[in-house]
């Protein structure tokens, strides 16, 4: 519960950091579907590395305490492959929401947000940041 929340607030403060790439992928076609599988993707890949430490600790510690004081300890595959399944499913449900936040962004306002964009695009472009209104036609930059 607590890793979930964790993964949560992680997701939601990488979410409003890349504003302004949420943004421009928008403006240039990206689909709600895609914002939203991409965050859902990253946040259980971090949860299944997180596991993996975990499965690997574990394991270490198990082997060292047989070590140490000769008390067998047997790890099961499935209790490993039980583990990984929970730890990205608590970060595939924690981050949901953060993915979804992402998804639901306008690309203008992200780009009002994010007063670094529009400064470079200015700089690139002489129809300003305005071009994500027409990003398919001559004003978008390339």
């Amino acid at each position: 519960m607590i890793g979930g929340i964790v993964i949560m607030n992680i997701m939601l403060v990488s979410v409003t950091e890349r504003t302004r790439e949420i943004g421009v992928r928008k403006a240039l076609g990206a689909r709600r579907k895609d914002i939203l599988l991409q965050f859902l993707i990253e946040s259980a890949t971090m949860s299944l590395l997180g596991g993996i430490i975990g499965v690997t600790l574990g394991i270490t510690m198990a082997k060292i305490i047989t070590l140490a004081i000769a008390f067998p300890s047997v790890v099961e595959i499935w209790s490993i492959v039980v583990s990984l399944f929970v730890a990205t499913s608590v970060g595939l449900f924690f981050g949901v929401y953060p993915a979804y936040k992402a998804s639901e962004l306008d690309p203008i306002t992200a780009c009002e947000r994010s007063s670094s964009l529009c400064d470079s695009v200015t700089q690139r472009n002489p129809c300003s940041w305005r071009w994500i209104r027409c990003a398919r036609t001559s004003c978008a930059p390339g």
